[in-house]
């Protein structure tokens, strides 16, 4: 255990003694972003998207928790809810809540003097509750997302940010094969605005 701890403290002062330049720094809770907007914007054909209405509000959150350079890893957390249009595609209820929650790496790149944009890649584990009267149904999926960020800065650490968002979902539902494509694989777009507050990025 001593072993394990000198080699993580030799480990981190290494981290903290990095080169502190534009391009090259290692930091720590580097970053925080509160966006909010719209969800299941043009999904595909599937049980989920075709049932329920655009997603309005749809609330996320960023922290980057590492931070190397221009690359930064961290959590990311998403809640959005949705009506549900049509009882015949998800039985009689009334509305879905979900709420996602996963790591996510981005890779931020100035492309002014106040102005950058931020790709970046997130592991999607969502949970959907719906409820009419009593009645409630719970189900789970997990996925992939690709999406993109304009950051312009609007002083101090504060930038306003534009985003958008493509979720690839895998539904972990089991069903008759010649139902599966159809309940199981759920995507969509999402467009949000919102603000990001960091110390080191223009």
């Amino acid at each position: 255990m001593k072993k394990i701890t000198l080699l993580l403290i030799l480990f981190t002062t290494y981290l903290s003694n990095a080169q502190e330049d534009n391009t090259t720094k290692v930091d720590f809770v580097s970053s925080f972003q509160f966006t909010f907007g719209f969800s299941n914007l043009a999904p595909n054909k599937n049980m989920m998207g075709e049932a329920h209405e655009s997603a309005f509000p749809t609330f996320t959150a960023r922290l980057s928790i590492f931070n190397y350079s221009r690359f930064n890893i961290g959590l990311h957390t998403d809640l959005h809810f949705m009506s549900v249009k049509n009882t015949k595609y998800y039985g009689n209820f009334d509305s879905t809540d979900a709420l996602t929650i996963g790591p996510f790496a981005s890779y931020y790149q100035p492309i002014s003097e106040n102005s950058l944009l931020e790709p970046y890649i997130s592991y999607d584990y969502t949970n959907y509750y719906s409820n009419y009267d009593r009645k409630k149904l719970h189900s789970e999926s997990d996925g992939l997302g690709l999406g993109i960020d304009y950051q312009h800065k609007i002083g101090g650490r504060a930038y306003l940010t534009l985003g958008l968002k493509y979720s690839f979902n895998k539904m972990r539902t089991e069903t008759n094969a010649n139902w599966e494509k159809y309940m199981n694989n759920y995507n969509f777009m999402s467009a949000r605005i919102g603000f990001t507050f960091s110390k080191n990025r223009l």
